[in-house]
């Protein structure tokens, strides 16, 4: 490898992004644990939350973001950039930062949209309004893993399907 295909990913800026979604992994866990198994540590709040479906949905996708992106920051590390990229090193990294740290943002705002269209779907198909807490918090959980997971392929799709005049 050359030395114009070299990747020029700062170490601080992977130090830090590594840091950022090993933080939010862990912190997202926890929260979801302590969630899922009404733990008495999580307090009354824990156990009795309304928005409890919508919490556990944001983990769940801070979860599945955060693993999917510590994966591409790792397969980043060994790609060259290309040498055109290369004229302007501080917008690229910039544009990396940003892209890294809004994902997993991006991930539990996707979750909260999934978990109004479910609570939709339930209250237009079914006769009862409540859901069962535990069943939907486990549903809620895993949907937003999975969206949380495939956040990029999912902005890809809706950038492609919706199309504004440019």
């Amino acid at each position: 490898m050359n030395a114009t295909t070299k990747n020029h990913l700062p170490s601080l800026l992977v130090g830090i992004l590594a840091s950022y979604f090993a933080l939010l992994l862990i912190v997202s866990s926890a929260i979801l644990v302590s969630l899922l198994s009404g733990a008495s540590w999580g307090g009354w709040w824990f156990k009795n939350a309304p928005g409890n479906g919508f919490l556990s949905a944001i983990c769940g996708s801070i979860i599945g973001s955060s693993i999917y992106y510590i994966r591409k920051l790792y397969k980043t590390l060994h790609l060259p950039l290309p040498e055109k990229r290369l004229n302007n090193h501080s917008m690229i990294r910039f544009g990396y930062a940003i892209y890294y740290f809004a994902r997993p943002v991006f991930a539990g705002a996707f979750g909260l949209i999934a978990v109004v269209a479910l609570q939709a779907g339930h209250k237009f198909i079914s006769q009862s309004p409540d859901l069962k807490e535990t069943n939907f918090l486990y549903a809620c959980t895993t949907l937003g893993f999975f969206i949380g997971f495939s956040c990029g392929k999912l902005i890809k799709q809706l950038e492609t399907k919706i199309r504004f005049n440019e």
